[in-house]
Order: C-alpha cells, then sequence, then structure tokens
C-alpha cells in the first residue's frame, strides 16, 4: 500500500510539475505576442521602451534596464522596476551615458552579439557591473539576484542592450528565459531598423520636395532675364543691344550649366556615364584647374596656391572628369570662403595613391552635417559669402566619379568658421611610386 502511495505521488506531481511548465510556456508566448503588438504599432521608441517594460514585468522579471549605444558609449534610455521606489533608485543609479572598458557585460553582449546569462549575481560580479563602489551599493538595495543581458540588434546593426533582472521575486533565470528575451531583443532591433528605414526614406522625400521647389527657383530666374532681355532687344539699338546680349549669353551660359549639373547628376546615378580612360599626371590638371579658378571674377579678393610634387602623379583616368571634379571642389571653396581668405591644393602621391587636397578658410561645415555633405538632395543651411546661384550638386558630382575611377572622396573641417580640406585618393597608375615630397606653396592673391 506504501508503494503505491509513493506511485501516485509521484505521478501527481510529475502531472503537476508538467501543468507547471505548460503553463509558463503559454505566459512566455502570450509575452513575446503582447512585445510584438507594442511593436507593430510603436515608432516612438523611449516610449515603446517603456511599453514593453509594462509587457513583460513582472512575468519575465523585476527590472528591466534598457542601454542604446552611440559610437562608443553605452546611453540609458530606460529605468524600470515593479517598485515604483526602486525604479526611482534605479534612474538615481543610471543617470549618463558611460564608455565600458572592454570586458564590462554591456560592452562584451554589444560587441559580440551574444546574449549573457547570469543565473546567480554574486559580490564580485556585482562590483565589476555596477563600475563604482557607490553604483555597487545602490545595485544591492535593488537586490538583483539573477540577471540577463540581451543584445538590442538586428541582421543589420547592434543598437544596445536590455537587461532583465530578478530581485525581489528571488526567482532564477535559465537557457529558455535566455532564449525568449534573445528573441525580444532580435524583434526589438528589426523594429528599429524599420522606424530608421521610414525617417529616412521620409527625409530623403523631404530633401528632393526641397530640390524641386530650389530648382524651380533656380531655374526661373536666369529664364525671366532671358525672356525680357528678348523682349527688350526688339526696341533696343547700338549700345543698349550690345548689353542685352551680354544678359543672354550670361544667362544662357548659367541655364546650360545648370541643365549640366542635372544631367550629370542622372547620367552618374543610372551608371550612363563611360570613362575615357588615359594616363593622366594629376600635376598638370591641378595646375590647369587652379589657373582658371583664378582667372574667375569670383575669385578676386581670395589667394589660391597651388601646390605639386616633383615628380609625376600618373593615374590612369578621364582627364575631363578629373578636371570636373577638382573645377567642383575649387568652386565649392571659392563660394564659401570670405574676401582675404585662402584656397590651397596640393597633390602628391602617397605610397600607391595619388592624394589630392583643396584646403580653404572659409565658413566650414557644421559637424551633424559632414555626413550628408557628397549626399543628393542635401544642402547645409549656410550661406557663404561669395553665395551664387546654382543646384549644390557639385560636390556629389564629385563623389560618384571619384568612386568610378576607383577612388574615394573625403572632408574634415572643425564646424562653422573652422574652413574645410576635401581629399581625394585615386590610385597611381602601374608602375609608379610615391612621389617625392612637396615643395613650398606657391600662389598669388587677387584683387
Amino acid at each position: 500500500l506504501q508503494g503505491a502511495n509513493e506511485f501516485t505521488g509521484e505521478i501527481l506531481g510529475a502531472e503537476k510539475e508538467a501543468r507547471a511548465r505548460a503553463e509558463w510556456a503559454g505566459q512566455r508566448l502570450e509575452i513575446l505576442a503582447r512585445v510584438s503588438g507594442i511593436l507593430a504599432t510603436s515608432s516612438h521608441y523611449p516610449a515603446t521602451l517603456s511599453e514593453i517594460a509594462s509587457g513583460v514585468l513582472p512575468g519575465l522579471g523585476d527590472l528591466l534596464p534598457a542601454d542604446l549605444q552611440r559610437e562608443a558609449e553605452l546611453v540609458p534610455e530606460l529605468s524600470a522596476h515593479t517598485d515604483p521606489k526602486l525604479s526611482e533608485r534605479l534612474r538615481g543609479v543610471r543617470t549618463s551615458a558611460v564608455e565600458l572598458p572592454s570586458g564590462h557585460p554591456f560592452a562584451e553582449v554589444c560587441r559580440t552579439g551574444e546574449p549573457l546569462l547570469v543565473e546567480e549575481v554574486t559580490d564580485e560580479w556585482l562590483d565589476m557591473f555596477a563600475g563604482s563602489p557607490e553604483a555597487a551599493l545602490a545595485w544591492r538595495e535593488i537586490r538583483l539576484g539573477s540577471a540577463v543581458i540581451v543584445p538590442i540588434r538586428s541582421h543589420r546593426r547592434r543598437y544596445g542592450a536590455l537587461t532583465l533582472g530578478y530581485g525581489l521575486s528571488e526567482r532564477v533565470y535559465d537557457s529558455a528565459d535566455l532564449k525568449l528575451l534573445a528573441d525580444i531583443g532580435l524583434r526589438l532591433g528589426l523594429a528599429l531598423d524599420t522606424s530608421n528605414l521610414v525617417r529616412e526614406l521620409e527625409l530623403e522625400h523631404q530633401r528632393k520636395d526641397e530640390f524641386l521647389a530650389m530648382l524651380a527657383h533656380e531655374l526661373r530666374n536666369p529664364l525671366s532675364a532671358v525672356t525680357n532681355a528678348l523682349a527688350a532687344m526688339e526696341r533696343a539699338s547700338g549700345e543698349d543691344r550690345g548689353h542685352l546680349a551680354q544678359i543672354l549669353g550670361r544667362q544662357s551660359h548659367h541655364l546650360a550649366r545648370l541643365v549640366n549639373d542635372l544631367l550629370d547628376v542622372s547620367r552618374i546615378r543610372f551608371g550612363l556615364v563611360s570613362l575615357r580612360r588615359q594616363r593622366v599626371d594629376m600635376r598638370e590638371v591641378v595646375r590647369q584647374s587652379v589657373e582658371i579658378a583664378r582667372g574667375r571674377k569670383e575669385s578676386e579678393g581670395l589667394s589660391i596656391s597651388a601646390r605639386v610634387a616633383r615628380d609625376p602623379v600618373m593615374v590612369e583616368a578621364d582627364p575631363d572628369r578629373l578636371e570636373q571634379v577638382l573645377g567642383n571642389l575649387l568652386d565649392n571653396a571659392v563660394k564659401y570662403t570670405p574676401a582675404g581668405g585662402t584656397i590651397d591644393v596640393s597633390i602628391m602621391g602617397e605610397g600607391d595613391q595619388a592624394v589630392l587636397h583643396v584646403r580653404d578658410s572659409g565658413v566650414g561645415i557644421p559637424l551633424d552635417f559632414k555626413s550628408r555633405v557628397f549626399d543628393v538632395f542635401s544642402r547645409a543651411n549656410i550661406q557663404g559669402p561669395r553665395s551664387r546661384t546654382g543646384l549644390g550638386l557639385g560636390l556629389s558630382v564629385v563623389r560618384e566619379l571619384v568612386t568610378q575611377h576607383g577612388g574615394v572622396v573625403e572632408v574634415e573641417s572643425g564646424g562653422l568658421g573652422q574652413g574645410a580640406d576635401f581629399t581625394v585618393r585615386l590610385p597611381l597608375a602601374p608602375g609608379f611610386g610615391a612621389p617625392r615630397a612637396l615643395p613650398a606653396p606657391a600662389g598669388r592673391p587677387r584683387g
């Protein structure tokens, strides 16, 4: 009889345990569905993280900190706890962005993209996790006993980390929890991808709309001048006709330049530009382009200097397109450099590359705009001292042409008022090593 009772007890215990596991599995699926619903209907992610915390606490933890990665730092975005007082304490510990050492759990999770399970938080682990004695004391008050750190990531990038912790409930995480929470981190990362893509598309459409409005304005002005000049020529004579002919010539040239800029961008973006490659000495391109820039009326009052290597700087390229690249860079420098300023063009070889610099002492580039300076439909909200009409497509053409030649173009600027340094790097032609050092600048001021 005793054996039968023990057997019955084992059966009932196993059934109870199986029922508990099934219930917990159902709760996990319910939480996952809840999180998916939140992500499907949200686009403002500080608020979304707060909703996710409400959706997973207390079912999957007592506390949930979330940190997003910005460059080399982790920025606290959420500090949630089931106990409001401890939630305030948690926010007090996590007040600012931190640059974590490479061995910190957050840093390792963000670097590897792999989740971390800490079934039992020891004093040693907590001291390392907290980073300071004061923070460790706060975490002990919060009573972090078991933790999971999962990356917020997608297949494209890593955004940061979610930390789930048990404290007051004294529960312990296991491998099944780790898998579920990693799934939540992945879904959040994919949702952030979608949000960023939508935002980028909206900005692209906005820039295109702004560009079309600017294009209409830029085309209207010279067209109006041409129309008015043609109408006036019908009743003009002598000296007036000569003056009107000059207006027609100048405005027609301007219209042709606008149309050519548009056609260049269109042809380049659709891969319709064919390069007529030949061996070109970049020194001659620099000399000719600088002389042309010095001769333009807009460059009056500027000092434009050219420094070229003593030995040939040979590249295999289309000479007309190289002149277009340098001409656009010089136009940009002249446009944004005030009277009395300097523009320095240099060309030399470094290793197996031809390196061209166009430096100016102009108005500089806003730091938050540097990453977009070569983008089509993107213009900085700054006014150049020699601001002229134009579509602002020159730098976009530069990047595309340099890329087609197998090179790269970059820009450096300390910000507004700090000038700019545009650098073009092209492969040297086979058989040509690095030329010797540059001579001293040789330039002459104008105006």
